[in-house]
C-alpha cells in the first residue's frame, strides 16, 4: 500500500476513487486524496471483516483491538464515500446498525458470471485454500468418502505442499473435467450479512456444479439465482448421500435454461447499477 502514496498524479488525474475492503489500510490512503483532491469516493465491500478470520485468534484481547481499529476504519469509508457497494446480499444489515442514514449510497452487486451450462461429467473437485474457516476437516473427512466409495475425485490447493498446487490462473482449465464442486465454511458470523463465497463464481463460471457440505437452512444467506446442491455430510450412509446429490444434479440439468436466464438478468441489473455508480454520478 506504501506504493498508493506513491501515485498522487494518478488519484490526480482520476474522476473517481474506488476501492475494495476488506483492505482497510487502503480506505485511510483512498479517503486522504478523495478529501485533499475532492474526488469521490467508492467502497466495496466484500466481506464480514474481521469476523470471518476470528477462528484464527487464539488471543481475545488482540483479536477486540483489531476489530474495534477495523470498525472504526469501515465507519470513516461508509460516511465518507459516494457510493457503498456490496456483494453481500444483506449487507444492508451492517448499515441499519449504526449508519441507518446512509443506505440509501447502498447498491447490492452479485459478483457476474460467465456461466454458460454444465460439464457433463460426474467427477467431484475442490478448488482453492483449505483452512479452518473453509472448513477443511469436512472436506477432508468427505473426499476420504468420495475415495472409499470409488468415485473419481481430486484436489487442487493454493495454500499446500502435499497436494496438487496449481494456480488460480490455471483452475479454469483444470475444472472443465469436473461436474461437481465442493465447498463449505465454519463461521457462523460470516452469516450476518448473507454469503457470496467465491468459489460459487469459480465452479460456476468453469461449468461446475456446487456442493456445499452443510445445513439447507444456510440456503437463504445465497443469492438464489446460483442452485447449490446442499449435503448433509454427517450422514453415515455415504451411498444415499451420493444417490441425493446425483438426483439433484437431474433436477437441476434440467432447469440449465432457466438457470442461464436468470443468471443474465442478475448481470444485466449489475451492469445497470454500475453504469449508473461510475459514469452518470
Amino acid at each position: 500500500n506504501f506504493k498508493l502514496l506513491l501515485n498522487f498524479n494518478k488519484f490526480k488525474n482520476c474522476k473517481k476513487i474506488f476501492l475494495t475492503a476488506p483492505d482497510y489500510s487502503s480506505i485511510i490512503i483512498a479517503y486522504f486524496f478523495s478529501k485533499i483532491l475532492d474526488k469521490k469516493l467508492i467502497v466495496e465491500f466484500r466481506d464480514v471483516y474481521p469476523e470471518n478470520i476470528e477462528p484464527y485468534f487464539k488471543n481475545k484481547f488482540f483479536y477486540w483491538i483489531i476489530f474495534t481499529l477495523i470498525k472504526k476504519i469501515e465507519s470513516i469509508a461508509i460516511k465518507n464515500s459516494r457510493f457503498i457497494v456490496s456483494n453481500l446480499p444483506y449487507f444492508y444489515k451492517c448499515l441499519d446498525k449504526k449508519h441507518k442514514k446512509y443506505k440509501n449510497k447502498l447498491y447490492i452487486l452479485p459478483n457476474l458470471s460467465s456461466f454458460d451450462g454444465f460439464n457433463k461429467n460426474k467427477k467431484f473437485v475442490y478448488a482453492g485454500k483449505l483452512s479452518k474457516i473453509n472448513n477443511n476437516q469436512a472436506i477432508s473427512n468427505f473426499f476420504e468418502n468420495l475415495n472409499s466409495s470409488s468415485v473419481e475425485s481430486s484436489k487442487f490447493l493454493t495454500n499446500s505442499n502435499t497436494s496438487k498446487i496449481v494456480t488460480y490462473k490455471n483452475l479454469t482449465k483444470v475444472l472443465k473435467k469436473f461436474g461437481f464442486g465442493v465447498f463449505s465454511f465454519k463461521n457462523s458470523k460470516s452469516l450476518r450479512y448473507g454469503l457470496n463465497h467465491k468459489k460459487l463464481n469459480l465452479y460456476f463460471d468453469n461449468g461446475v456444479l456446487p456442493v456445499f457440505l452443510g445445513d439447507k437452512k444456510i440456503s437463504k444467506y445465497f443469492f438464489s439465482h446460483f442452485p447449490i446442491i446442499f449435503v448433509n455430510s454427517n450422514k453415515k450412509n455415504f451411498k444415499h448421500t451420493l444417490n441425493d446429490i446425483f438426483k439433484n444434479r437431474k433436477s437441476v440439468l434440467s432447469k440449465r435454461d432457466k438457470i442461464k436466464k436468470n443468471i443474465n438478468q442478475v448481470n444485466s441489473n449489475s451492469l445497470d447499477k454500475l453504469k449508473h455508480i461510475f459514469m452518470y454520478n
